[in-house]
C-alpha cells in the first residue's frame, strides 16, 4: 500500500485503486462511486 501511493502514476486515483483492489482480492467491479469507494478501501483494511 505505501510503495502504490510512493509511485505517482499519470492515472486517475480509481484506476490505481482498481488495480490494487484487483491484484489484492481478485476483485474486478471497477462500478463504484465515491461512497462505495470508500467502503472497498474499508474491507481490505480490516481484513488484514
Amino acid at each position: 500500500m505505501d510503495n502504490l501511493f510512493a509511485r505517482p502514476k499519470p492515472t486517475s486515483g480509481t484506476a490505481i485503486i482498481k488495480h490494487y483492489i484487483t491484484k489484492a482480492h481478485g476483485i474486478i467491479d471497477y462500478r463504484f462511486d465515491q461512497a462505495q469507494f470508500k467502503l472497498l478501501l474499508k474491507i481490505p483494511a480490516i481484513k488484514k
